[in-house]
C-alpha cells in the first residue's frame, strides 16, 4: 500500500516541483545505455526512495544494481548543479568519484570555488527516506551553494 501512496505522491510532485522535473530529465540524459528508457517517471523516482525491504535487497544485489546506483547519484548531483546554474548564472562542473569499495564523493565547483562536497559512504544504498526528503536535501544543497557563489563572486 505504501508504494501506491509513493507513486501517487511522485506523480503529483513531479508535476509541480522543478527539482523533480530536472531530476527526471537528468535520469534520462545520463542513461546512455538505454537500460532504463522504458522505466516510468514514477519508477525512476521510486529508485531513489529507500525502504527497509528495498535497502536489504540493494545490499544483496549491489553488483547487479551498480549501473542504477551510478545513474541515481549522477542524476541527483547533476540536477543540483543545473539548479545552481539557473540561480547564479555560473557554470558549475560536477565531479563524481564512485568506488565499489570504500567511500565515494560528489563535488560541484563553480570556477575555482568548491560549492558542494558530499562524501558518499555506500553508493549502492544512495537514496532518501521519502520524496519530500529528496527534494529538501537537494534544495538545501542548492541554497548553500548559491550562498557561497554570491559570497565569493
Amino acid at each position: 500500500m505504501q508504494s501506491g501512496a509513493t507513486l501517487s505522491l511522485a506523480q503529483s510532485l513531479s508535476r509541480e516541483h522543478p527539482f523533480v522535473d530536472e531530476l527526471l530529465r537528468q535520469f534520462r540524459l545520463h542513461d546512455t545505455s538505454g537500460c532504463y528508457e522504458n522505466w516510468s517517471n514514477e519508477l525512476l523516482l521510486n529508485s531513489l526512495i529507500l525502504s527497509p525491504i528495498r535497502e536489504k535487497n540493494r545490499a544483496i544485489n549491489s553488483q547487479v544494481d551498480s549501473s542504477l546506483s551510478y545513474l541515481r547519484v549522477c542524476a541527483f548531483y547533476h540536477t543540483v548543479a543545473i539548479e545552481i546554474e539557473k540561480k547564479t548564472g555560473r557554470l558549475p562542473e560536477t565531479f563524481i568519484n564512485l568506488s565499489p569499495q570504500g567511500s565515494s564523493s560528489a563535488l560541484i565547483c563553480c570556477g575555482n570555488l568548491l560549492v558542494v562536497y558530499e562524501l558518499l559512504e555506500r553508493v549502492s544504498s544512495f537514496g532518501f527516506d521519502s520524496l519530500e526528503k529528496l527534494i529538501n536535501t537537494g534544495e538545501q544543497l542548492i541554497q548553500y551553494a548559491v550562498a557561497r557563489v554570491h559570497q565569493f563572486f
